[in-house]
């Protein structure tokens, strides 16, 4: 990126029916760069960040590869080898990602927004859900992970919005659905606008409810321990409700620099009612659901959808 201040981070959540872990990998730049990775896992009290020099820091697209100290991040595996406040060793392969589909016209999950060169922040995702084995070996804690399943998505820009909602879970009872939603209040030029992407793949299908796409939100409804969202997209319904607890604090860029704060819980529960002219068609729940809210759910709730 070009902007004297920006980040860039790659987000690999792996887990299986009781225990989920997630690595965060980036590098982000206001005076100086630095790299990181940060760890979060559900059962454990507080999450982990762990600096790097950045010149131990690589990537390439194609074939994707992340390299920091001495881990590396692939499509294929991520191999851990990390020191310091936690100590993780081992490996976890993947298998079978599942990809969005790419259109013509669209930049990623953001579609036409993915080209306007100015955005606070970019989003997308590199699997919706793939096959996980392997084991790692934390604080001579051993944690297998076979017959787990993992997702991995990207974010990149300057800083993350003010307020937004994001939750994702691919433990359901359907073992093939994996749901992704993301809502934020964004700015763009002189004013703001409520921006939502929201994906549900299951089985070979991939569908995408969005600003871009003509999907627009009904309802957000907090209570005090969940969060109900109401999309609808011509003659689709589709309600997606979260339930949480208390969640891990994660650094969080802030104009290039790791100086903000969110909390993301990693073991909420999930429920998925999906329409077709009013009639229920699917309704399904999940375990092992990660969730996100930053600032006030009103803030979110009362934004005017383009």
């Amino acid at each position: 990126m070009n902007n004297r201040c920006y980040f860039e981070g790659w987000y690999f959540k792996c887990n299986t029916q009781e225990n989920t872990i997630v690595f965060i990998v980036g590098k982000a730049r206001e005076k100086g760069e630095e790299a990181f990775i940060q760890v979060i896992r559900n059962g454990d009290s507080k999450s982990y960040y762990i600096p790097y020099d950045i010149k131990t820091f690589s990537y390439q697209e194609s074939p994707f590869s992340l390299r920091i100290g001495n881990s590396i991040f692939t499509e294929d595996y991520i191999y851990l080898n990390i020191s310091g406040s936690i100590n993780i060793k081992g490996i976890i392969y993947f298998d079978s990602f599942t990809r969005l589909p790419k259109k013509i016209l669209q930049k990623g999950l953001m579609g036409p927004f993915g080209y306007i060169p100015f955005m606070e922040c970019y989003h997308d995702v590199l699997s919706m859900g793939h096959n996980l084995w392997g084991k790692l070996l934390i604080n001579d804690n051993l944690m297998n992970f076979e017959n787990g399943k993992g997702y991995i998505e990207r974010d990149w820009g300057n800083s993350f919005p003010k307020s937004y909602l994001w939750m994702q879970c691919n433990h359901f009872t359907q073992s093939s659905l994996s749901v992704m939603l993301a809502i934020a209040d964004i700015p763009f030029l002189a004013c703001n606008f409520r921006g939502f992407l929201c994906v549900i793949s299951i089985e070979d299908e991939t569908r995408i409810f969005a600003t871009y796409t003509g999907a627009r939100i009904e309802q957000i409804t907090k209570e005090e321990d969940s969060i109900e969202v109401c999309i609808r997209q011509g003659k689709e319904i589709i309600r997606i409700k979260t339930y949480y607890d208390k969640g891990h604090m994660l650094k969080a860029p802030n104009k290039g620099a790791m100086k903000g704060t969110v909390y993301e819980v990693l073991d909420g529960k999930m429920e998925l009612q999906m329409y077709y002219n009013e009639q229920l068609k699917a309704e399904l729940r999940g375990e092992q659901a990660a969730f996100e809210r930053v600032g006030k759910v009103e803030d979110i709730r009362h934004k005017i959808s383009l």
